[in-house]
């Protein structure tokens, strides 16, 4: 059997069991996650590679279809940015209504004669 017999059977196997590898090395980085942190530094150039070799696949007809569901593209980007713009206006006046809130320091929760807690070390005072 020749290497390139060999390559194609491989080929073969690896992408009709994607899912079941995925989940496989999925169910090991959360049991043993330092075994995967050596490839941290490669995630970039790896992602440049797949989004290269998904680039070099797309054909014309692939824009064409993009133009004729353009009306589903505009609707999605609306979305997106609405979604967005509404998240942000939430958390900004999420964080102006907390201000407005009066906090309460440690040092009001004590009498004035202790300023502080008593730390757990510290014994108590008498008196």
């Amino acid at each position: 059997m020749s290497a390139r017999r060999y390559l194609r059977a491989g080929s073969r196997i690896a992408s009709e069991y994607f899912v079941v590898w995925v989940l496989l090395f999925s169910g090991v980085a959360l049991v043993v996650p330092g075994a995967f942190t050596w490839i941290a530094p490669y995630i970039a150039p790896l992602l440049g590679v797949i989004m290269l070799g998904r680039g070099l696949t797309l054909r014309p007809d692939d824009f064409r279809r993009l133009h004729v569901t353009f009306v589903d593209l505009f609707a999605s980007i609306v979305q997106i940015v609405f979604a967005r713009s509404f998240s942000a206006s939430r958390s900004a006046t999420r964080s102006i209504a907390a201000r407005r809130k009066p906090r309460r320091s440690a040092s009001t929760c004590f009498p004035p004669s202790a300023s502080s807690p008593p730390s757990p070390s510290s014994p108590p005072s008498s008196g």
